[in-house]
């Protein structure tokens, strides 16, 4: 059997293997925020390649998709702001740590994670090209764009069109917890607007964008159950 079949059919078997429903996906993205209760720990910056769960320190017998929800929020999880901050809002640790010097890098590793498993070449120099489109020229944004992406292809085996939305509501996250931390836009009105605005999904296809409206649709709809969770909470201690 030739080295290109070998390939073909051993990618086929995992795609068999482990797959992923948008409503997965959907469900992943909407753990993301402050108020998930799923937790890990990262041991260390990113300096190999991710290959287990162990580099996040999950219990080998966490099913699979929770195992990812876990480590994607342990990606995007709230940090307190800084001692002398004048920010009300508490600061996601993205937003206090610098992590662009790790673009190249993470463009690399998921570059080489994708050519070498089930996605095409044209395919990833497509996402690598959505991942620099939705970060705006932002390194940490790309950066951590390019992590996310790496933990759904390598843990999730994500079709393309899912990968390409995930990294459009990645960077939307993080503006939106930018705005809000400046009192520029609250979380809610952002992902009210962000329904209605997919002008740079929308040049990878209808399919991400429907990915990435719903993704929208289901933050704006957790972050408006946060701040009524929040308010009562407030209420009941005056």
């Amino acid at each position: 059997m030739s080295e290109h079949n070998r390939r073909f059919e051993n990618n086929s078997l995992r795609r068999k293997k482990r797959s992923i429903s948008t409503l997965g996906f959907l469900v992943l993205l909407s753990n993301t925020s402050p108020c998930s209760s799923l937790t890990a720990t990262k041991v260390g910056p990113t300096k190999t390649r991710i290959l287990s769960r162990k580099h996040y320190r999950i219990d080998p017998n966490t099913p699979e998709t929770d195992a990812v929800i876990a480590v994607a929020t342990s990606l995007l999880k709230v940090a307190s702001p800084l001692v002398g901050s004048t920010l009300v809002t508490r600061m996601p640790a993205w937003l206090n740590l610098e992590h662009s010097h790790l673009a190249e890098k993470n463009i690399a590793l998921l570059k080489d994670a994708m050519i070498t498993s089930y996605v095409s070449d044209s395919q990833a120099q497509t996402v690598l090209q959505a991942i620099k489109k939705a970060a705006g020229g932002d390194r940490n944004k790309i950066a951590g764009a390019a992590e996310f992406c790496l933990i759904l292809v390598e843990t999730m085996e994500m079709e393309v069109n899912a990968l390409i939305a995930g990294v459009f509501h990645y960077c939307a996250c993080l503006t939106a917890r930018e705005r809000s931390a400046t009192g520029e836009l609250s979380d809610v009105s952002f992902w009210e607007q962000q329904q209605d605005n997919h002008d740079g999904v929308g040049s990878f296809g209808m399919h991400a964008v429907e990915i990435a409206k719903d993704a929208a649709r289901l933050k704006r709809i957790e972050r408006v159950a946060a701040s009524v969770i929040q308010n009562h909470g407030e209420s009941s201690r005056a």
